[in-house]
């Protein structure tokens, strides 16, 4: 028993020593509210940064994004540049999809959003794409909506990802209300490594200083945001590791 134990210990930390090693990254980015004026300003090429094109090939990456014109290119190229600077990658392939003016409504069955996600995600299966992360961009949630209620809503549409395409980790950020009560930390998205749900950054933290007057994100809360997007999913793959030593070593302990 002592050897099957150590073969597995084996395998276990190779596959994990390969999984660290540098590589491609592909991140399936849900964009939960879209401007309802698209202003999105065009992002120039980015080395090391790819985007997946509407018909599931791998393209330069550049805003306008193919599956959301109103993607926050700013954002997203913080974000992939930070995570080049880490080492998680070589190159960082996003999939950014949403669409103007839509909200959580929009993502269920009928929706112009989920009508688009259903598309992008029959070509990344089409293509065999697998995403290492699937990336929940929330947002400040307007009407009066409690904090479960918004929370199975959520899971509903990450299961039609989970459902249709290959994903490893979910990660959600929590979204915060445009009225006086703020959603729980504890209520919105508990930690679920089983179902490989993890939690995202806490737009709550970025106050008036990371805002511009419309209440959206400025310049700097954008690249503050990115940093904590990489810090979540850095923190989703060691719970992740974590997770899977302590079931392994909890199986062969029977």
């Amino acid at each position: 028993m002592l050897l099957v134990v150590k073969t597995f210990a084996l395998i276990f930390s190779l596959f994990f020593f390969a999984a660290a090693s540098a590589r491609d990254v592909r991140i399936l980015v849900l964009n939960e509210v879209s401007s309802s004026k698209c202003d999105a300003k065009d992002v120039a090429n980015v080395q090391g940064l790819y985007q997946i094109g509407l018909n599931g090939s791998e393209l330069p990456f550049h805003a306008p994004f193919a599956w959301d014109e109103c993607a926050d290119g700013t954002l997203l190229t913080s974000l992939g540049q930070d995570i080049l600077h880490s080492g998680m990658a070589d190159r960082v392939i996003f999939m950014p999809v949403g669409v103007e003016g839509s909200h959580i409504e929009d993502w269920f069955a009928g929706g112009r959003a989920q009508e688009k996600l259903k598309l992008a995600l029959h070509e990344a299966a089409s293509n065999n794409m697998r995403f290492e992360y699937v990336l929940w961009n929330g947002a400040l949630v307007d009407g009066p909506i409690s904090a479960s209620h918004y929370q199975i809503n959520v899971q509903k549409i990450l299961k039609v990802v989970k459902m249709s395409t290959a994903a490893d980790k979910f990660i959600i950020s929590k979204s915060i209300s445009v009225g006086k009560e703020k959603f729980p930390r504890s209520v919105m998205h508990p930690w679920d490594p089983l179902v490989g749900r993890f939690a995202g950054p806490d737009l709550r933290v970025l106050g008036d200083a990371y805002r511009s007057d419309d209440g959206n994100f400025n310049l700097l809360g954008k690249r503050k945001l990115a940093e904590l997007w990489l810090r979540s999913m850095q923190d989703a793959d060691a719970e992740s590791q974590r997770y899977q030593k302590e079931s392994l070593l909890y199986y062969f302990k029977l």
